[in-house]
């Protein structure tokens, strides 16, 4: 009978008490985001401009994510003729990863 009455308060000091607990220390979690600024992919034609990734690499990946190409960036800012890349993939969709920074990149018609 003590066991039962002891086991009942445990759980009923667990109930009363834990919810509280758990905000106090769900409230204590940050989050950081990680500064992607720094590093600037923008696309005009066939031409990917690249900015603030010297020493990163860049990949070129087709749609199932195969890796067409890799790039080693050595200026701060670099120009990438992406259409000789173009016939390597069979649909007009590359994506582009440097660092921690992806962007999607349609190319023109063919």
């Amino acid at each position: 009978m003590t066991k039962h009455l002891f086991t009942i308060l445990t759980l009923i000091t667990l109930l009363t008490f834990a919810p509280a607990y758990i905000s106090t220390a769900s409230a204590s979690i940050e989050l950081s985001e990680i500064d992607n600024n720094q590093i600037k992919i923008e696309q005009q034609g066939t031409t990917l401009f690249v900015s603030g990734a010297t020493g990163k690499n860049l990949f070129i990946y087709n749609i199932i994510g195969r890796i067409i190409a890799s790039i080693k960036i050595e200026n701060a800012e670099t120009r990438i003729d992406l259409s000789k890349y173009a016939s390597l993939n069979k649909t007009s969709l590359i994506l582009i990863k440097v660092g921690n920074v992806s962007k999607r990149v349609n190319l023109p018609n063919r």
